[in-house]
């Protein structure tokens, strides 16, 4: 499976969900929701999911080893190995456990949804934590069953349902464990929070941590967009391999990219946009990258390779121009060098 697969999901099947009320007095439900008779609350967790994997503050991120109560009972859910609700239980009671030790975080929803989406495999299965504030369009009925459970009834307030421009706050989206990381996690901070307040979700409850580091991000993203346009430049015209070559070095001297934006301002028709789309999603993973200034300062130096009489040849070291360097002898003469260059462009300095 490739590195990025989880963001590029076309597909979603809902296979079950369960809704868990945390307040002072939390809410814990034994049944999961029906979906058959929750369409509305179906196709709102859905599109927050497809919406969460396209965020750009979503990040990969990975279980702190060794493995732990969240990472065992995630994991078992999605290999069929623990049950479901009981599953969902816990992970709400660890969730409402930290939320009772810091009153500063705000009373919510934890929504736990096991789905499918396609990738280079068929219909894979994820697991979706979602944290909501409460007033997220959901009305709740915390009702008692006659064998003295306890179920959820969820009525989706027509009026306040979040817009699909409305981005949620805390939320994984996990996969089987085994692969370059385990999950793409939003954890949006507010400014007024601390870092104990802010970082609850991430570090405490999810016992996670970010999967690459601004360093690993700044080499993915350059080396990616490079390869990219070193495939595409034959279809370029040299004006327009100049001007995209300038835009890709001059992005590494941002503080931060947004790759949806970036994308978006590419200097090329729609047909290349989507192909940089595409391989950015495969392989970049994070939709928002911070940039490394040393590390962008040691990707944007210049090869140079210098020879007699002052011969000096510049280059960024992604386009090696060099297609042969060969030491030539002939009877008589010192040694001397012949290389060969191949470039879509070649005048004097004006």
């Amino acid at each position: 499976m490739g590195v990025g697969d989880m963001r590029i999901c076309e597909k979603l099947e809902t296979y079950r969900l369960i809704l868990h009320h945390l307040d002072v007095n939390p809410q814990i439900s034994d049944h999961e929701i029906d979906l058959a008779t929750n369409p509305k609350l179906v196709e709102l967790v859905k599109d927050h999911i497809q919406g969460a994997l396209k965020d750009s503050a979503a990040r990969s991120a990975s279980f702190d080893p060794p493995p732990h109560e969240i990472s065992t009972i995630s994991n078992g859910i999605l290999s069929g190995s623990h049950d479901f609700v009981d599953g969902s239980k816990t992970l709400a009671r660890c969730l409402h456990t930290l939320m009772q030790e810091d009153k500063r975080i705000s009373a919510g929803d934890l929504i736990v949804c096991l789905y499918g989406a396609d990738d280079s495999n068929g219909l894979s299965p994820y697991l979706a934590l979602m944290k909501v504030d409460t007033g997220h369009g959901l009305q709740r009925k915390y009702v008692q069953m006659a064998d003295r459970s306890h179920a959820m009834k969820i009525t989706v307030l027509e009026n306040l349902l979040p817009t699909k421009r409305e981005r949620l706050q805390k939320c994984a989206c996990i996969r089987k464990t085994g692969q370059d990381y385990d999950m793409i996690l939003i954890d949006r901070q507010k400014r007024s929070q601390t870092h104990t307040v802010a970082n609850f979700f991430t570090e405490k409850f999810l016992k996670a941590h970010f999967a690459l580091n601004d360093e690993q991000q700044t080499t993915s993203f350059y080396d990616c967009a490079s390869r990219v346009h070193n495939n595409i430049r034959e279809q370029l015209t040299v004006a327009e391999n100049e001007q995209l070559r300038q835009y890709i070095r001059d992005s590494l001297k941002r503080r931060s990219i947004t790759v949806e934006e970036w994308t978006d301002e590419l200097p090329l028709i729609e047909q290349f946009k989507a192909i940089f789309q595409v391989e950015l999603a495969k392989e970049v993973v994070d939709g928002r990258i911070e940039v490394d200034k040393r590390t962008a300062t040691r990707l944007l130096k210049k090869a140079q390779w210098f020879g007699s009489h002052g011969l000096k040849v510049e280059f960024d070291e992604f386009f090696n121009p060099i297609i042969e360097a060969q030491e030539v002898h002939r009877p008589g003469e010192i040694p001397k060098w012949r290389i060969t260059l191949e470039t879509e462009d070649w005048k004097p300095k004006q």
